[in-house]
């Protein structure tokens, strides 16, 4: 197998145990403030800001099962998972992080099928960890992509205050087709 998993973040979810390459981890959370945004899947949580980049937050049990309940970001156990892929950049809802662990080889079993989210088992403590492939996992969702545009209000330019002074942000989304 060419794309071997050395490191696997291990989440509890929904009584089970998943796994996350830590290739793909930028940075482990606590649940920030989100942003909810309409008309988007039940799986896109809102927006969130980390470290002055704006996120899309996604839940984890939604993305596993629509029927499941969501993750309770209220929890003391909720975490955002930061993932940074070549195609992906986002913020991951779990409802808990257990830890972070060395993938031996002789205790992974690849999954050979395309199209299943679950690329391995790992076994650990004598629990079996489901690793998860983000890509696969969020397949189905169009993410929002979006830009921080600069307006100037030219409206009032003369009235003696600075150009900078009429300069407003605004953030413009663009959604694909659900």
């Amino acid at each position: 197998m060419s794309n071997v998993i050395e490191e696997v973040l291990i989440i509890k979810e929904q009584g089970c145990f998943y796994g996350i390459n830590t290739n793909e981890v930028e940075q482990i959370l606590r649940v920030q403030d989100l942003t909810p945004m309409a008309m988007t899947p039940k799986a896109i949580r809102g927006l969130c800001s980390i470290e002055g980049s704006i996120v899309t937050a996604l839940d984890f049990s939604t993305l596993l099962d629509k029927r499941k309940s969501p993750v309770d970001e209220k929890s003391f156990k909720a975490r955002q998972v930061t993932i940074n892929t070549e195609k992906h950049h986002f913020s991951l809802l779990v409802s808990e992080v257990i830890q972070s662990v060395e993938a031996r080889q002789e205790n992974m079993d690849y999954v050979e099928n395309k199209d299943d989210m679950i690329v391995a088992l790992l076994k650990h403590d004598d629990e079996i960890v489901q690793v998860i492939s983000i890509d696969r996992l969020i397949k189905d969702i169009a993410l929002p992509s979006y830009v921080s545009k600069d307006v100037r209000d030219v409206s009032s330019d003369n009235d003696g205050i600075g150009i900078s002074a009429h300069l407003k942000r605004f953030l413009c989304f663009i959604m694909g087709k659900e």
